[in-house]
């Protein structure tokens, strides 16, 4: 342990490459002879071990190995494997939950959400599974198939719900030169009109590399897509984002609203938010909304559109189709005071 830390305050200290001053962090795993290995390869293998499970748990740190580290790895290397064989074998299909405009009370569009029914590990949860794919590198083709279904399936919709409009969660690593071109040819082959699809980004996005998400997000807009920041005020801390970049809705993170009867400060950050969004001409959509009261905040408060279970669980295409169309089903939410 004092051989890491020692080496990490070293390398704490900034040096300069090609004129530009450089940092550095190191992430170490430690295994111990004899507990832990009894030779060089065994213990390199299980000070690995050691050095992932360091690597996850964020820059500069360090780990000493275990047993449980080792099945942890080995449960890992497991669900990357079924994951790698899933994209293949394509184990995985999208659910469907409505966003409601308390306005008009009616069913505006619906979020693509992804899902794996495993044939081994049965549902598993996308918290579990979606961060793998991401350190994976599978999250791409992943992202592409999920964007070119979901717009399938709304063009398929728009004979019945030609209004209804789709949105598609996008990872970060999937915005690159190529997003343009990809998004141009998926919204080709399915037909679908550019006006029905929302991409949603998390604030982090903005961290990264604001000029070319300006730009992205300009030519984005200019073939009518709309783009809405998911999870609003739980990443990105500045708001220049939301004066200098091309948006068109702010997603209130379910967080702010759990237990918001009870929680003053909570209250005040959704109204906040709300006066914002309307104050900069942006829409505003409120995730995990499960109970009338709640519903009634955020319509006293001046919010545009609610999704969450008081009205719909995600649902499979066929049986969201019936949901919609059943009207009277799911207007009764709004017999509110």
């Amino acid at each position: 342990m004092r051989v890491v830390t020692r080496l990490q305050s070293a390398l704490a200290l900034p040096f300069t490459l090609e004129d530009k001053s450089v940092l550095l962090s190191i992430s170490a795993g430690i295994a111990l002879y004899p507990e832990n290995g009894s030779c060089a390869a065994e213990l390199m293998d299980n000070a690995d071990v050691a050095q992932e499970q360091a690597k996850l748990s964020g820059q500069n740190h360090y780990t000493f190995y275990s047993s449980d580290l080792n099945k942890t790895a080995t449960d890992r290397l497991a669900l990357e494997e079924d994951l790698r064989y899933a994209l293949e074998a394509k184990e995985f299909e999208l659910y469907y939950q409505p966003k409601m405009d308390i306005r008009n009370q009616t069913a505006v569009g619906v979020e693509a959400l992804l899902r794996w029914n495993s044939p081994a590990r049965g549902f598993v949860s996308p918290m579990e599974f979606i961060p793998l794919c991401e350190q994976m590198g599978i999250i791409k083709p992943l992202g592409e198939w999920v964007l070119e279904s979901a717009c399938q399936q709304a063009k398929a919709w728009h004979s019945e719900m030609p209004e209804l409009k789709v949105s598609v969660n996008v990872s970060s690593l999937q915005l690159d030169k190529d997003f343009i071109d990809t998004v141009k040819a998926v919204i080709a082959k399915s037909g679908l009109d550019p006006k029905c699809l929302d991409l949603e980004i998390t604030e982090g996005i903005f961290l990264e590399n604001k000029c070319m998400v300006s730009e992205l997000f300009s030519e984005l807009r200019s073939m009518g897509i709309t783009i809405s920041i998911d999870d609003f005020g739980t990443g990105y801390s500045s708001l220049s984002y939301l004066r200098d970049l091309p948006i068109d809705t702010l997603k209130i993170d379910r967080s702010f609203l759990m237990n918001i009867e009870e929680d003053d400060t909570s209250k005040a950050i959704v109204n906040s938010i709300i006066t914002l969004a309307n104050g900069l001409h942006l829409n505003t959509v409120a995730e995990g909304v499960e109970d009338v009261a709640l519903l009634n905040f955020l319509i006293q408060g001046g919010c545009r559109e609610v999704q969450g279970y008081l009205f719909s669980p995600p649902l499979p295409p066929e049986a969201l189709s019936q949901w919609v169309l059943d009207v009277e089903a799911w207007r009764c939410h709004f017999s509110f005071t």
